[in-house]
């Protein structure tokens, strides 16, 4: 998963996001050349071997190569593993059936121990897609990081996803301004009751119902916008998953930055002479431009209240490191200028980058986190 260079990364790019808070300058919806950065009439060329780059020419792509290298030969690596191990299982007996593993035992995967070597191989395979996504920012090299995540939690439904398939599947769909989709699966997995039997057989009714690739939980539109304190009864206990909690809060927190932006934009625009003229029906037109019935803007301020608060009772190291990567980046570099190893867990790094990448995606989201951190007193501890 993404390692200590992705976090300094991951640092100066929120610096770059300062300089435009209007908009994602990361994520390309559409492919562009590797090396020009052009996006011709004629097609580009997509490297045949990982399809994760993209060239207006050959002398572009021959410019690359040292650059592409790594990602490309990674990628096609794990490919043939996967291809291997899934070869294999096709040739397996299982309890003297010739049945087919990938439709007969589809969320089982993590019970049958001949499994395990393509579940490993699967999930080398998720990350080095996410590791040339965090590279390339092009929107279908993510799309694919996210299918290969929820291919496996749909292949192993009997025991709490690991965490860097979780994290991936939660993040992903932030970075792709899949909102909603990141906050039904993180309602989904709080909720269920792995002691309910009803629960679990309609889990195991989910994933068998599937193909690969299939978007397999409950959505609702507009989830964002539900004060989950109320959805999920399980969000405030101390053991709860710090991967939603972060994510939770990230979306608040946009749905706050994007309030706030709206009403400044209003009184700015007050403040004009063509302004004036709209003063008098200043409420309809914040109507129109903001469901206040379905943003609750006071209940998404107290949600955010009590996620920071909830998180940082967690963990008092993370929303200062978010807030201050590069205090935590020049840390590190200190320490190791003196010969002094800083070990942070590959879990921690990996919601660390993550979540510094969705802070860029969401316009806002620093400020609003900021005023709620320095309100609750939590840069004096």
């Amino acid at each position: 998963m993404p390692a200590k260079e992705n976090l300094f990364a991951a640092s100066a790019r929120m610096s770059l996001a300062k300089k435009h808070p209007l908009k994602d300058p990361l994520l390309q919806e559409e492919p562009w050349c590797a090396t020009c950065h052009s996006r011709p009439e004629t097609r580009l060329l997509c490297c045949s071997r990982c399809h994760t780059a993209w060239y207006c020419s050959k002398d572009c792509q021959i410019a690359d190569y040292r650059e592409h290298k790594e990602d490309c030969l990674d990628v096609s690596k794990h490919w043939k593993f996967v291809e291997e191990e899934a070869a294999s299982l096709r040739m397996t007996r299982f309890a003297g059936n010739d049945e087919n593993l990938f439709e007969m035992r589809v969320g089982f995967f993590g019970e049958i121990e001949e499994m395990h070597d393509y579940i490993e191989a699967r999930l080398g395979l998720m990350t080095t897609y996410v590791e040339a996504a965090f590279r390339v920012e092009i929107k279908s090299v993510w799309e694919k990081a996210l299918h290969h995540a929820l291919a496996l939690l749909r292949l192993n439904a009997t025991g709490p996803p690991p965490s860097p398939i979780l994290s991936a599947a939660i993040f992903i769909p932030l970075i792709l301004q899949r909102d909603d989709d990141t906050c039904d699966m993180i309602r989904f997995f709080i909720n269920i009751d792995t002691e309910r039997e009803e629960d679990m057989h309609e889990y195991f009714r989910m994933h068998s119902e599937s193909k690969e690739g299939d978007w397999i939980y409950p959505r609702e539109k507009n989830c964002r916008f539900l004060n989950f304190f109320d959805e999920c009864a399980d969000l405030t206990s101390p053991d709860q998953q710090m991967p939603f909690l972060l994510a939770l809060l990230l979306v608040k927190c946009g749905i706050v930055a994007t309030y706030n932006a709206i009403s400044r934009s209003i009184k700015v625009f007050e403040s004009t002479s063509g302004g004036q003229r709209i003063h008098e029906v200043q409420m309809i037109v914040k109507e129109m431009l903001v469901d206040e019935s379905l943003v609750n803007i006071k209940s998404q301020r107290k949600q955010v209240d009590r996620l920071v608060c909830g998180i940082h009772r967690n963990n008092c190291v993370v929303l200062r490191t978010l807030l201050e990567p590069d205090s935590l980046t020049g840390y590190i570099l200190s320490q190791e200028e003196r010969g002094l190893d800083v070990s942070l867990s590959s879990g921690t790094m990996s919601l660390l980058v993550y979540c510094m990448r969705c802070m860029i995606r969401i316009p806002g989201t620093h400020d609003v986190l900021e005023e709620d951190f320095m309100k609750a007193g939590f840069y004096d501890d």
